[in-house]
């Protein structure tokens, strides 16, 4: 819906600078040996036609509302084949959103070898088993979220509190005792992936304890 709007506002900028452009008039004005041309009109070469900066606006502003519309119908795409059944509530809401409800977090580490000391892998966070949360569902909503934020963009302000929207992030749900376990890890490509994952992570947390109330 968001970018539809954006869209629609695009769209009507467009058209406001479309209408303020007058190409005919002032090229017919300044073309040569033209004996009727008003009076305190110069031709300078760079200002032939003072409009046509509406034109070059309203270009932008097509390709932008383009754009936009382009991104909405992927976003659709995305929410029918990976959200599909999923609550508008959680759809739109990251689990990380709900910090009152993550148990534990801490780094997950490979073995190592003889030679070299364990890497770390990964970032695992356990949310508490609430009502109606099952793993295969939570691995589900982690699932939309990421393929969503591909669509939106890894840099949109709303998701920067969300480690699911880290570039190349991958997450596997697992039950864990009395909850879910969420590893968070990212491509070998994005190098400084953990790094951000666990910044985000953390800010979450932080905010939890920053708004609970004092005994």
């Amino acid at each position: 819906m968001q970018h539809e709007r954006a869209a629609d506002q695009e769209a009507q900028a467009a058209t406001s600078h479309a209408e303020q452009y007058r190409p005919v008039l002032i090229k017919a004005a300044c073309s040569t040996g033209l004996t009727d041309r008003p009076d305190g009109l110069v031709c300078w070469t760079s200002t032939s036609n003072p409009t046509d900066k509406h034109r070059r606006e309203a270009e932008k502003h097509r390709s932008l509302a383009a754009a936009h519309r382009a991104a909405s119908s992927e976003l659709r795409k995305v929410e029918e084949s990976t959200c599909t059944g999923i609550s508008p509530v959680d759809r739109d809401l990251s689990p990380f959103a709900h910090p009152d409800d993550i148990l534990r977090v801490e780094s997950t580490f490979d073995s190592g070898g003889s030679k070299s000391p364990p890497r770390q892998t990964g970032v695992g966070v356990t949310f508490r088993a609430v009502p109606g949360l099952t793993s295969e569902w939570l691995q589900r909503l982690i699932d939309c979220h990421i393929a969503r934020s591909s669509v939106i963009g890894h840099d949109a302000p709303e998701l920067a509190y969300c480690p699911l929207a880290v570039r190349g992030v991958t997450a596997l749900v697992r039950s864990d005792g009395g909850g879910f376990a969420v590893i968070l890890s990212t491509q070998e490509q994005e190098r400084n992936g953990l790094h951000e994952i666990r910044q985000r992570v953390n800010a979450v947390l932080r905010s939890t304890q920053t708004t609970s109330p004092n005994p």
